[in-house]
């Protein structure tokens, strides 16, 4: 039976990704730009792991994750490489190491580090895991390690970024004209931090109901969250390679995470609202990929109508780049072809 608060929380973060998109805040990059980039990734993170299956084998949980978010990944961005290529006089080579080195520097759709970073993160997670387990079994110790882990990769954030590196093609991946490193591959550096909020995501996957997000909880956490922001204006952008201070920072995801779902619990007491957000969840993975470059084009030709009256503009792009989103959606699903090469595969 499927969990209505989590379906709504993918829902919310969703949408938190488009928002973070947007023209307003995109470029403003002011306080709510600041509140959102907090935690709404570490959010995606954490929802993964809830649907962790540690007890598959390492074979099976790399082909089903290669179908699920790498099929999607090569079959977007080899298709419009084809069309750069064709009719923008694009480099066919540099394309392709763009789209094999797979970080958020190289990407011209820059959301689409996430699919080939997740990938990373549940074989990763898989491993870690195991090994977690070889160590010991108690929860609580199991907790400590991951934290350690994760504290580990916080301190350690940009040890692989805008580093001079002297090796073929860097300069043209377009990583700086000084050929700054920025990331590894698949955006591997950052797995010490992704990886272990993935695993409590899954570790803490059964807490996840109703006794744990009461409306005055919720609303406790939510008044912290944004003393915290008020008071230390820190936040984080893993695919930039910014993370604020620590502690501050990492309560910050926990109580922005927390947030979420309390929100989510009390919506999903709403059928029509949560049966949206649900949708809009089980549609995130379109939201991800085209929502980013039909936003900014579509802002590009509103700028033109509307320069002076930018709620409107970013308004309508914010609906819009959703709209489109869930439009291919429905495409896709409906035809045989498109569905085998951008779905998962279903299982005979």
């Amino acid at each position: 039976m499927r969990n209505t608060t989590i379906d709504i929380a993918k829902g919310i973060g969703i949408l938190t990704v488009v928002l973070c998109h947007n023209w307003i805040l995109y470029n403003d990059r002011g306080e709510l730009s600041r509140l959102v980039f907090s935690f709404h990734m570490p959010l995606f993170f954490f929802i993964s792991g809830i649907f962790f299956k540690p007890s598959q084998s390492f074979l099976t949980l790399l082909k089903s994750k290669a179908d699920g978010l790498l099929k999607p990944y090569f079959t977007t961005l080899i298709s419009l490489t084809v069309v750069s290529v064709l009719f923008q006089h694009a480099s066919l080579k540099q394309e392709l190491i763009k789209i094999l080195y797979g970080a958020g520097a190289t990407l011209d759709w820059t959301p689409m580090w996430f699919l080939t970073h997740l990938f990373l993160v549940y074989l990763v997670a898989w491993v870690l895991y195991k090994s977690i387990l070889l160590i010991t079994k108690n929860r609580l110790w199991q907790q400590i390690l991951l934290l350690l882990i994760y504290f580990i990769g916080v301190l350690n954030f940009q040890t692989f970024w805008e580093k001079d590196v002297e090796f073929y093609g860097v300069r043209q991946l377009g990583f700086g004209q000084q050929q700054d490193l920025l990331g590894l591959p698949f955006n591997a550096d950052i797995l010490l931090i992704t990886v272990p909020i993935f695993l409590f995501g899954f570790t803490w996957a059964k807490q996840l109901n109703s006794h744990y997000f009461k409306l005055k909880h919720t609303l406790i956490v939510l008044a912290v969250f944004f003393l915290l922001h008020y008071f230390f204006n820190e936040t984080i952008e893993l695919n930039a390679r910014q993370f604020g201070q620590p502690i501050i920072c990492t309560l910050q995801i926990v109580l922005g995470i927390y947030s979420i779902f309390g929100i989510s619990k009390l919506l999903s007491r709403y059928e029509l609202v949560a049966k949206v957000f649900a949708y809009l969840g089980s549609a995130s993975l379109f939201i991800l990929i085209f929502h980013f470059s039909f936003q900014h084009r579509l802002t590009g030709i509103l700028q033109y109508y509307f320069n002076d009256k930018l709620l409107l503009m970013a308004s309508i792009g914010f609906v819009a780049s959703i709209l489109f989103s869930l439009f291919v959606y429905e495409v896709v699903k409906k035809i045989s072809f498109l569905s085998q090469l951008m779905l998962p595969t279903k299982p005979k």
